[in-house]
């Protein structure tokens, strides 16, 4: 947003960024991963006093109504369908990626 502010060019990128990120070997796409993810977003948010509970669910949806709405008088368009839905056929229980690729073989 502060770069479409700044008056900076912001172009989409004509390929699905998604096939490069969510696969079988990466992380992007295994839900342990996102679980932890949205655990340590928790802890963080928790840490710099934001209210959790219904409180912190409204003030959840604000911010996200509130990025529409600026994307919407700055760019004109706004996102109605959002990224979660759009990435939850690309999402797998377990991959089979290792933070560790390589350590066996030296």
């Amino acid at each position: 947003m502060r770069l479409i502010r700044a008056k900076c060019h912001v172009g989409l990128i004509p390929v699905y960024i998604v096939n490069y990120r969510y696969h079988d070997h990466g992380q992007s796409a295994d839900m342990r991963v996102r679980k932890n993810m949205h655990h340590e977003g928790a802890v963080i948010r928790k840490e710099y006093g934001v209210p959790g509970g219904p409180l912190g669910k409204l003030l959840k949806v604000y911010a996200r109504v509130k990025r529409q709405v600026q994307k919407l008088v700055l760019l004109g368009r706004c996102d109605l369908v959002s990224g979660e839905l759009r990435l939850k056929k690309h999402l797998r229980a377990k991959t089979s990626f290792s933070s560790n690729i390589g350590v066996d073989k030296l």
